[in-house]
């Protein structure tokens, strides 16, 4: 791709600090949608199923046959996917009440 030394060195720095996402994953009180590639071997799919578990709305969808960065690999299925999550009521009941799911429209 050849983003070069300084933009590997800066991700994996970044990667290496973040805190653990399982740790707050519970947190997540919203309907909220997993994507994973099915042969995504930065991420394996074991990891996407455990974080989903800790959330209470998650979605969780494989695409086949598409490795760790889906929306190059597989745009039409990420945004199929994507669609029918917006598809469910904006209002859903969570531990703390309604979480609502909004569409917000960004100008051409």
């Amino acid at each position: 791709v050849g983003l070069g030394e300084d933009v590997f060195c800066r991700q994996t720095m970044a990667l290496t600090i973040r805190g653990s996402y399982l740790e707050t994953a519970a947190s997540v009180l919203c309907p909220t949608l997993i994507i994973a590639g099915a042969e995504d071997r930065v991420c394996p799919l074991d990891r996407h199923e455990e974080i989903a578990s800790r959330i209470e709305q998650a979605r969780l969808t494989i695409l086949p046959d598409c490795g760790h960065i889906s929306t190059l690999e597989q745009p039409e299925a990420v945004s199929a996917a994507i669609t029918e999550l917006l598809k469910q009521p904006a209002a859903q009941a969570t531990r703390s009440g309604n979480c609502k799911l909004e569409v917000v429209k960004t100008p051409n």
